[in-house]
């Protein structure tokens, strides 16, 4: 390549020809980088969405296996409340070696969190933006309870906790289990 030593310019029709390849070539650098961080932000934003997707998806998953477990949970439950009322009475339960516990369920929001934080959802459409904050306070609305009822439970065993408290305990959880927020909108 060569460089040449620059010349001065001798009149106006001189100066805008260099002005005017000054300018253009300035304008095309700026706009392919404008172009090129459109299409990164594109990348992110869909990655984005799709991580949040994803996440949505298995929350939604977890509540489906919820609801279909929780017949189960309530009949347990039950149960279980039968035994510590024979056992508040004096009466030595027989056979009783396990009593369980239900599985459970979490709705992980990292991934939300996370992509909010580093502002990839400020990428999206605002409507994508409000629907998918919409669907995250549905989903911690409805594992708020839950998750109450799990860290106020008996953590200690079964038989070192007293009969009145745990009674308390399935009580509320029995209570909870019958309320849910509606997941839509």
């Amino acid at each position: 390549m060569e460089i040449h030593k620059p010349k001065p310019v001798h009149n106006w029709p001189e100066f805008l020809k260099e002005y005017a390849i000054i300018v253009l070539g300035v304008i095309t650098a700026l706009t392919g980088e404008q172009m090129v961080e459109k299409l990164r932000d594109h990348a992110v934003a869909e990655e984005a969405r799709t991580n949040i997707r994803n996440e949505i998806s298995a929350d939604v998953t977890a509540i489906q296996v919820r609801v279909g477990t929780e017949n189960c949970v309530s009949r347990r439950l039950d149960e279980v409340h039968d035994l510590i009322r024979q056992a508040a009475t004096g009466r030595w339960v027989q056979g009783v070696t396990w009593i369980g516990r239900p599985p459970i369920f979490t709705m992980p929001d990292g991934g939300y969190r996370s992509e909010t934080q580093a502002g990839h959802v400020n990428l999206l459409p605002s409507a994508e933006q409000t629907s998918y904050a919409v669907i995250y306070a549905a989903l911690a609305q409805y594992i708020r309870p839950r998750r109450r009822s799990r860290k106020h439970g008996p953590t200690s065993g079964f038989w070192r906790t007293s009969p009145p408290s745990l009674r308390s305990w399935i009580g509320s959880c029995a209570a909870q289990s019958n309320r849910r927020a509606p997941l839509d909108g």
